[in-house]
Formats: structure tokens, C-alpha cells, sequence
């Protein structure tokens, strides 16, 4: 449908911001329903212009069209801009606030978009390819035409220029740095001729003596108070970003001279956090040298699970089994003796992984084909849950006020997790929010995966659909829908049951 919007777009000017809700394909009927989103006045002629094209480029197809006119909410549009840069550009997350953000609506579906950060926030704003990136954000969001400006305010402090991001050391120091090798490394100042250095992505996040390279991507000069000349560098390693401050002196201020946007260089310094925070790099040495071409990213080995439970700990589970409905209930199959599976279930703020939060934990744990025990948490998504989320799930921003952010039990979760195989309704759904969420933490999910969703279509065919609530009601098994646990523990019970069915274990989905 995708091409199908663009040339829609192309038949009316009026059309350029067209966006599609929803596709609904009926294969009986073979009725097609396009369901688009206008953020312009239209009427039936638009709706039969359409249709037209749609039957012309679909001619096998039933072709219905709805249209419906969007409002833009110009304080929800600030605060996707928040949530963008603390999500993709983590950096300057505590820089960008929502009253540095100004949306205002135009005429003809267009908004203006004003920042009034700091200068310096705004430099890095206008040569990070950061517009592009929020606009091709924003287009998935809303059906507007965005444009930006932003308007520098001052600041007359300059200690905020060495500031990074914030970062818990205490939960991080323990990861192993990844690294790599550069060539030709050529002296600029200081004999340090270091050509091992770390991974960028790691670096940010550590303290003490360390060694960096990438190309500089951004060149700053600044005058402390005292009237001392200092240099502001950003290194792109493409593995991450960051910031390194050199303090000149009257030899190193001429040698400067020679470091220039697109140098590839090596630095080598003092990493320390801040008493606000933030993360500081101090350049002591900085030579040239040659990036490697056949540079090959290592992806960072987890964290290892917790040795305790801090903050979420399992509770036992005395699995209570109908042995007069199933009546080989006390046969377990062989394939699950010997292996641990964990359920899970989450209920989440929307439908995208990559952006949105999850609010409930639910997970079981299956040993030897028994119900053994349950790790269940109410998660703060730090903001508002939506409305048609509310009246789904019941979950409303009160009750996860004062529930633990998801970093609190990241670490609890992956030990509940670990070595088992997970198990879900829909996995790809369940796992992709596991995974989102975690890996910011270093907890990486490489277990493999079962779909009780594809289990339950291969096994019971007949069903008139798969949905939870079907597969329990044919396996004749309770529960509260849209409840994480409840949920969790729903798919445990029929995953029991369709391997018994099967008597051995499917393919594994992930």
C-alpha cells in the first residue's frame, strides 16, 4: 500500500499529507478497506477520486475508502519531540526540554516547530542530521508538514559544553569494553602513540584512563573565563558519539590549528563523572590516524544476570491441575523434562517496541512441565498511558505512579529469564519489547523462543480464530484478559496442553 499512498498523494495537491490508518483485507469477500487520515478539509468527491485510483492499481479487489480529519494536538507533538531526543539522541536528552519547545499550527496542514535551547545545543541540532531524522519520526505520528527553526538562548555558563548524559556506573562498570584497532597513527601532541582503543558506545559509559578514536564530526573553540582557550571534539567511531575537551596550551593552541572537521584521530584522556552526573572527557593526547575500512561491529556481551533479587523476587506457584477434563493430565511429555521455559506477557503503553514503554510485567515459570512460579511487577512508564490503552488493559497512571521504573527491574527479569526458553502468544510482540527495553541496560535476550500463536494454528486448525481468549476457552482455561500475569499464566496452561498434543517440541520461533 505504500506505493498505493504515493500516487494518491500525487493526484491532488490537498493529498501531499495523506496518511494511511488502517488496511483491512477480507479474502472471501475480497473487500479492501483503506482507512485514511487527512489533515485538510475534504468531501465525497475526495472519497470517489480515490476510490477510483485504488480499483484502476487493485483491480482484483472491493475497493471501500473511509477519510477522517485529524486535529494536531500541537502540545502532543512537543512532547513526541521529548520523547525522540531522550530515546535517539540520549546526549543532550536533559537539554531539550518541553518548554524549549514551541509547536504552532499554520494554515494548509502545516506546523512550525521552534527550539529555544542553548547555541551550542543548537549547533549540534543543525549538524547531526537531527531534523532529518524527527521529521521521518514525526511523519509516522502525525499527517502535518513540519518545519523548524529554533531561536539560541544564552547561557552564559560554559561548563554545560562538557556535559554528557547521565549514567549509573555502578550497574555498568562490570561489562567487559570492546575494541579495536586503528593504522598509520601519526604524532600531533604527547608521545602516547596508542593504537588500540575502545569502542565509543563503551567508553561513554566509563571512568579513568581511556582511549578513543574516530573521525571528528563537530570542532568547537571557546574562551573560559579566565580568558584560556579550550577545543570541544566530537568523535564518531560509528558505534557511537562523544564528546572530548582539549585545554590548550600556547604549543597546543598552534597544533590545533591542523584538527579540522573530517580529521581522523586518536584521543587519549580522563574519563570521570561529574559530582551533577555527567559523564566528562579530558584530552591529554591526540594524534592522527586511519580508521580501519574493514571495521567489523562486535555486538557487547550481557551483563550477567544479578546474583539476587533487588527489587522483584518470584514467588512460589502450586499448579492446580483438572485431571477429570484432561485425561492424560499427569502424563508430562518427555521434551519437557529437563528444561525450564518462562512465560511472559506485557502490558505496554501502544503497539511499537521502539517507542513505547511497557506498564506490567507477567511471567511464569515452567519446570518439568510444572507451573513453578510467578515474577509479576507493575512498571512505571515515566508518561501518560493513552486513553483506548486505559480502557483496554484498566492499567491507569495512577497505579504505576509509584511502581519501579523498568531499569529498577531490568536486572530482575533477566535473572527470572535466564537459561530458560521464553515462551509467548504472539512472541514477536512480547520479545521485541523485552528486548527494546533491555538492551539500553546491557541485559541481552539471546534465548530462544516458542510461539504459542503459530503452536496453536498448526495444532488446532478448526478453531474459528487463535486469539487467547479462543485457545483457552477450547483448552477450558480461565483468566482475565489484558492482565500481564493473568495472561502469562493463561499461555503457560495451554502450552502444556498443545505440547502434550504434539508430544514433542515445535521449531523454535526466535
Amino acid at each position: 500500500m505504500s506505493i498505493a499512498l504515493q500516487e494518491i498523494r500525487q493526484l491532488n495537491s490537498r493529498y501531499e499529507l495523506a496518511r494511511i490508518e488502517s488496511v483491512n483485507y477480507e479474502i472471501k469477500s475480497k473487500k479492501l478497506s483503506v482507512n485514511l487520515l487527512f489533515c485538510v478539509h475534504f468531501d465525497l468527491s475526495d472519497h470517489d477520486i480515490i476510490k477510483t485510483h485504488l480499483q484502476k492499481v487493485l483491480p482484483f479487489a472491493n475497493i471501500e475508502v473511509s477519510i477522517k480529519k485529524t486535529v494536531c494536538d500541537c502540545e502532543l507533538v512537543s512532547r513526541r519531540i521529548v520523547e525522540f531526543v531522550s530515546n535517539r539522541y540520549r546526549a543532550i536528552k536533559d537539554r531539550v526540554l518541553l518548554s524549549d519547545i514551541v509547536a504552532t499550527q499554520g494554515e494548509n496542514g502545516r506546523v512550525s516547530i521552534v527550539f529555544g535551547c542553548e547555541k551550542e545545543v543548537c549547533d549540534y541540532l543543525e549538524t547531526s542530521n537531527f531534523f532529518d531524522a524527527l521529521n521521518e519520526f514525526l511523519s509516522t505520528c502525525f499527517c502535518e508538514k513540519f518545519t523548524y527553526s529554533y531561536n539560541p538562548r544564552k547561557d552564559s555558563d560554559s561548563s554545560h559544553l562538557l556535559k554528557e548524559e547521565k549514567v549509573d556506573y555502578s550497574r555498568i562498570e562490570q561489562i567487559p569494553a570492546r575494541y579495536f584497532k586503528v593504522d598509520a597513527v601519526t604524532k600531533l601532541f604527547d608521545n602516547n602513540e596508542t593504537d588500540t582503543v575502545m569502542y565509543i558506545a563503551d567508553a561513554k559509559e566509563r571512568s579513568g584512563e581511556i582511549a578513543i578514536a574516530g573521525k571528528i564530526v563537530n570542532r568547537r573553540e571557546r574562551v573560559t573565563k579566565n580568558g584560556k582557550t579550550f577545543f570541544i571534539l566530537d568523535f564518531n567511531d560509528s558505534t557511537g558519539r562523544m564528546s572530548g575537551t582539549v585545554f590548550s596550551t600556547k604549543e597546543i593552541l598552534k597544533k590545533m590549528q591542523k584538527v579540522q572537521e573530517g580529521s581522523e584521530m586518536v584521543a587519549v584522556g580522563k574519563a570521570e563523572v561529574t559530582p551533577e552526573g555527567y559523564h566528562r572527557f579530558t584530552i591529554s593526547s591526540l594524534n592522527f590516524c586511519e580508521l580501519p575500512k574493514d571495521f567489523v561491529y562486535q555486538e557487547r556481551a550481557s551483563r550477567k544476570a544479578p546474583e539476587s533479587y533487588l527489587v522483584v523476587r518470584p514467588e512460589p506457584i502450586e499448579q492446580v491441575v483438572q485431571t477429570d477434563m484432561f485425561t492424560m493430565a499427569d502424563a508430562i511429555p518427555n521434551c519437557l523434562l529437563g528444561k525450564t521455559f518462562v512465560v511472559i506477557d506485557f502490558e505496554t503503553t501502544g503497539t511499537m517496541p521502539q517507542e513505547d514503554k511497557i506498564t506490567e510485567i507477567g511471567a511464569v515459570k515452567v519446570v518439568d512441565g510444572k507451573i513453578v512460579e510467578k515474577f509479576a511487577s507493575m512498571v512505571n512508564p515515566e508518561r501518560r498511558i493513552p486513553e483506548q490503552v486505559v480502557e483496554l488493559t484498566g492499567i491507569t497512571d495512577e497505579m504505576v505512579a509509584d511502581a519501579p521504573t523498568f531499569d529498577k527491574v531490568a536486572g530482575d527479569l533477566y535473572k527470572f529469564c535466564n537459561n530458560a526458553i521464553i515462551v509467548a502468544h504472539n512472541i514477536a510482540f512480547d520479545y521485541a519489547f523485552l528486548k527494546n527495553m533491555s538492551k539500553p541496560f546491557n541485559y541481552i535476550y539471546e534465548n530462544r523462543g516458542i510461539d504459542t500463536l503459530s503452536l496453536a494454528r498448526a495444532l488446532l486448525p478448526n478453531l474459528t480464530n487463535h486469539k487467547l481468549n479462543t485457545v483457552c476457552e477450547h483448552f477450558g482455561v480461565e483468566f482475565l484478559h489484558h492482565r500481564a500475569y493473568c495472561d502469562a499464566h493463561a499461555t503457560a496452561q495451554i502450552f502444556i496442553e498443545l505440547i502434550k498434543m504434539k508430544g514433542s517440541l515445535p521449531e523454535f520461533d526466535i
